[in-house]
This record gives C-alpha cells, structure tokens and sequence, in this order.
C-alpha cells in the first residue's frame, strides 16, 4: 500500500502521507523524525477532532492545520454515520482518513482532488470486500445457528458496532465485528473453533 500513497509524496510540498481508518494507522511515509510514533498521535489528534464536529451535527470532510513546524491536511469523506456513546463518550469514527504534512498552505488545492478520488477508490474496494467476508462469516455461523438467527444476530451486531448497511468498513474491523457476532452465540464450546475459522478466513480475503 506504500505505493498507493507514492504520488502524493511527489506533488509539491508534500513531505508525508498517512492512510489511517479513524486512529488506527495502515500506512505512514513520513519523514524520520516524525516516524510511525508521529503518524499515530496526529491520527488521534485529526480523529478526535473530526469526531467532535460530527457529534455535534457539523461532519467536516477537510481540514488544514498550520503549526510552527509544518502544517497538517486532513481529507476524508463523509462520515456515513454519526459516533455512537453520547456527547460525554462519543465512538471516534472509524472512516478512512488522508492525512498530509506539508510545508506550506500552497500545497492544499492541488491535494484535494487526488486524495478525494483515492478515497473514492478504496471506499469501492472496501465495499467489494465487506460482502465477500459477510458472506464468510454468514457461513461461519451457520455451522451454529439457522438463517434467521444469523441475520438476527448480524443486525444487532452491526448495528452496535456502527457498520453502515451497506458495509464498506475497512479489513482491519473484520476481526472485531466478525468475534462480536461469534460472542453472541449461546455455546461457548463452540467459540474458540468459530474464532478460528473466522482468522482463517479474513487472511483468504486480506491476503495477510
């Protein structure tokens, strides 16, 4: 995925990329003194604050930020649904985030249309993806439950982890929706097996 964010790295002004699914980093190419430690606090920063306007009623899609050093943009669509947990405790959002250093503000606009089609791009293979694995974990547990009681469960599921009906959340959530689901079937000796099958079946998808 490195490659992905290459041509970013090229237009002028950049001096770093970062692909993050809300705090979460996939991929950081930032300058060494920044590193990995840099990219994964800025993604908590950027999350936090893009989660509170939306919990607010305000999504934002972008955001420029100019600090001392450098300044920050943020771009990322909009939020498919608002955090859960209340203004107290609000859910950071999950969505896919680019986020940008750079060495100035003139940087911004020729920024803005790549990163929004590269968001476009990776929200489609998102989706692709999600209803291969719905469908791998339908199977999964259908060793344990009938029809009805998977669709039950995967409804109730999805709803209590902020998954948007039509999927499109990213790979590294297959883990977590896919053990909550599995968490909700009465037999407990079965759990481990089903846990299992499920890890073994996000490598296929993922390739990990």
């Amino acid at each position: 995925m490195n490659e992905d964010l290459q041509p970013f790295l090229e237009l002028p002004g950049v001096r770093g990329a970062c692909l993050h699914r809300g705090a979460q980093v996939a991929v950081a190419m930032f300058p060494e003194a920044e590193g990995v430690a840099g990219a994964q606090a800025l993604a908590g920063a950027i999350t936090e604050t893009f989660t509170a306007y939306c919990q607010i009623g305000r999504p934002v899609t972008q955001g420029f930020f100019a600090f001392p050093e450098n300044s920050v943009l943020t771009v990322t669509a909009l939020p498919k649904s608002a955090p859960l947990g209340g203004a107290e405790n609000p859910r950071p959002l999950s969505e896919a985030f680019l986020t940008f250093l750079l060495e100035n503000r003139e940087a911004v606009p020729g920024l803005i249309s790549p990163a929004r089609a590269y968001l476009t791009r990776l929200a489609r293979a998102d989706a692709e993806l999600w209803l291969r694995f719905r469908e791998d974990l339908l199977r999964i547990i259908g060793r344990v439950l009938n029809r009805a009681q998977c669709h039950n469960v995967m409804a109730k599921i999805l709803m209590q982890e902020q998954v948007p009906a039509g999927g499109g959340v990213g790979p590294d959530r297959f883990i977590q929706v896919g053990r909550a689901m599995i968490r909700e079937i009465p037999n407990q000796a079965k759990h481990e097996a089903l846990f299992s099958e499920l890890d073994a079946a996000v490598a296929r998808l993922t390739g990990a």
